[in-house]
């Protein structure tokens, strides 16, 4: 008997330093959002390094310290923690022109310095 193997998929994936002044609030998540729903890819920014710790330093506790989250979810966004100068991963499913199109306008917004009017065309085509 043939063991059916469950299909991977790919991802298209781009290491970034996160440079937004105030993090990921509602207005910029919900904006990733929006960006990420009109390609209908699944989307995961990922935290790399050390695990997020809350303003008191306290650490939380492991079960619910959320290094990976899926763009279909704002709250998500939210609770990455991420501060200027976090290190992170964008990972977009497929590795299609489709994908490498995403995973660069994310990489614009995330690194274009202002939370409030996040710039996802910064490395478009230019006449």
């Amino acid at each position: 008997m043939k063991e059916n193997k469950p299909e991977m998929k790919k991802y298209t994936s781009i290491d970034a330093v996160f440079d937004l002044d105030y993090g990921i609030c509602a207005r910029p998540a919900f904006r990733i959002k929006e960006e990420c729903m009109e390609y209908g890819k699944q989307v995961y920014i990922s935290r790399k390094g050390s695990p997020f710790y809350w303003a008191n330093k306290k650490k939380l506790n492991t079960n619910m310290v959320i290094n990976k989250a899926c763009t279909k979810s704002s709250i998500d966004l939210m609770c990455l923690g991420l501060e200027k100068g976090s290190e992170i991963e964008i990972m977009v499913e497929g590795d299609d022109e489709k994908s490498e199109e995403l995973a660069l306008r994310l990489y614009s917004a995330l690194t274009c310095g202002n939370s409030y009017n996040l710039n996802f065309d910064r490395f478009g085509e230019q006449e």
